[in-house]
């Protein structure tokens, strides 16, 4: 089992986590493909089923959260033996299991968070945790989303895209319109463009280096970045 110290607390308050992963429900990447992530992790949240998905992969959390509706009982009973704390909340709700663990997480003071999972075939779920997210950029240095073939990042103005020439890399706004972007290390690049909120101009670009160059001022992007190379 990976593992993880539980909650530290430092005169009353918790204790710095440098990097929080959150395994949430929806599809989730490949075991290979988060490895590095989950070793690097200084704490491990799953959110309700995701706990199912870490009981499959020998994984061990600090925390699983939720109202526990979609967890298999096989997983729960394992970590309850295992003593992992539970943190339950009610079936019905004004907010979502992973809205749940990220402003959990965020009382840790991360710089980085992992997301592994919250999309899949369920676009209302998929849509709201992607927007979900922007609430959070100005308590985080970094938000990373991994899913099944793709890595999402966040960007506010400053963002390196490291990975293989060949990858495909799309850029999407997500609040309001993108002004003076340049992109370097782009099979298209840009200097001073303004890519309009709505805009699908950013789609399918491809990287031709090891690192691509993202600046911009004004909005914010989600940069989806495909693992693998161009079909």
């Amino acid at each position: 089992m990976q593992n993880n110290d539980n909650q530290k607390t430092v005169g009353g308050t918790p204790e710095k986590k440098g990097t929080i992963l959150i395994i949430t429900g929806g599809d989730k990447p490949d075991y290979a493909d988060i490895a590095d992530k989950i070793g690097m992790a200084n704490m491990i949240i799953c959110a309700d089923s995701g706990g199912d998905y870490a009981y499959n992969h020998s994984i061990r959390p600090d925390y699983l959260l939720g109202d526990f509706d979609s967890i298999s009982a096989e997983a729960k009973d394992f970590f309850t033996v295992q003593g992992v704390p539970f943190m339950a909340v009610p079936a019905e709700k004004d907010f979502t299991d992973t809205q749940m663990a990220l402003d959990f997480a965020v009382t840790f003071a991360p710089d980085t968070i992992y997301i592994c999972g919250g999309w899949g075939n369920r676009a209302d779920h998929s849509l709201a945790n992607i927007f979900l997210l922007c609430e959070y950029l100005s308590k985080v240095s970094s938000l990373v989303l991994c899913g099944r073939g793709f890595y999402g990042y966040y960007s506010i103005g400053t963002l390196d895209i490291i990975g293989v020439p060949g990858q495909t890399v799309s850029l999407i706004p997500l609040a309001g319109d993108v002004r003076n972007l340049s992109l370097e290390g782009f099979y298209y690049p840009l200097d001073a463009f303004t890519l309009p909120w709505g805009s699908s101009r950013g789609v399918s670009n491809v990287l031709v280096t090891h690192c691509g160059k993202i600046r911009h001022e004004d909005g914010i992007l989600l940069v989806i970045q495909h693992i693998g190379s161009v079909a």
